[in-house]
């Protein structure tokens, strides 16, 4: 037991609905979910993915842009006792392919309308053997023959898959995997570097401190989720309960005047 009585992200998260159900948690464009609602989808998300055989340790890769349901995708496999592989989106077929070999995973959220770019496209062509991969998803755009758009695939989830997942999110302890991060790969064949739910945890709490985070603070993200700052910097919310704005500025709109309208007062992004 930690001195915040959290022991997991799932834990964390749970602490997090108690505590600021109703405020605003993730902002993505139109999209607008409280702490509660997040709670909720990401426990619905956990249970579609035990309905389709996710098992504790299982790989789910994601493979698309920021957005509400990749928060919703990751906080809900966690609770399912599966472990995180994110993806680069600006990675063409053979690249991904490659890491969703390598990490042998079993589920894989993706898009097909990302900057005009059909990631299931991209795999098809690659012509990759993926024989541990039973499950595709598509967060966005259309879904071809053999995948599940997103919300048919949340209505997988059952009264009794969701208790299964409440049972497994009990079971997650700090020091379990939660995230198979894949390294660049600048200087040779990119290499996969486990994280704990602990590693997770202490940078939030370290983030929230250093920054004075409360709830009242607003986060805008540039940065991807497929990088570690990406997810670390929505985790800080859940620890201090303030609202994660998504990068979603339309060409020639002033990134001055988008904060200024959002009220951020915390940028997350690389100096570029």
């Amino acid at each position: 037991m930690t001195a915040d009585g959290w022991e997991s992200i799932p834990a964390m998260a749970t602490a997090a609905a108690e505590r600021f159900g109703g405020r605003l948690a993730v902002a993505d464009g139109d999209t607008r979910l409280t702490y509660a609602e997040l709670h909720d989808e990401a426990r619905t998300f956990g249970a579609a993915l035990v309905a389709s055989g996710i098992e504790p340790g299982d790989r789910v890769a994601l493979w698309a842009p920021n957005s509400a349901a990749w928060i919703v995708a990751v906080l809900g496999l966690l609770r399912a006792g599966a472990v995180l592989v994110p993806v680069n989106t600006r990675f063409k077929g053979v690249e991904a392919a490659d890491v969703l070999s390598r990490s042998r995973a079993r589920a894989l959220v993706t898009v097909t309308d990302f900057l005009g770019t059909d990631h299931l496209a991209l795999l098809e062509a690659a012509g990759a053997e993926l024989p541990d991969l039973r499950t595709v998803v598509v967060a966005a755009g259309p879904a071809p023959a053999g995948a599940e758009p997103w919300y048919g695939f949340l209505a997988r989830a059952t009264d009794a898959t969701r208790r299964e997942v409440e049972r497994r999110s009990a079971d997650v302890g700090e020091g379990g995997p939660s995230e198979l991060l894949v390294t660049s790969g600048t200087t040779g064949l990119p290499k996969g570097v486990m994280h704990s739910d602990n590693t997770q945890l202490v940078t939030a709490r370290t983030i929230v401190a250093d920054w004075k985070l409360g709830e009242d603070s607003v986060i805008y993200s540039m940065s991807p989720m497929s990088h570690n700052l990406g997810v670390g910097s929505f985790l800080t919310c859940l620890v201090a309960g303030g609202s994660f704005v998504i990068h979603d500025l339309p060409r020639g709109e002033s990134l001055v005047d988008r904060l200024l309208e959002t009220g951020t007062a915390y940028l997350v992004g690389v100096p570029t």
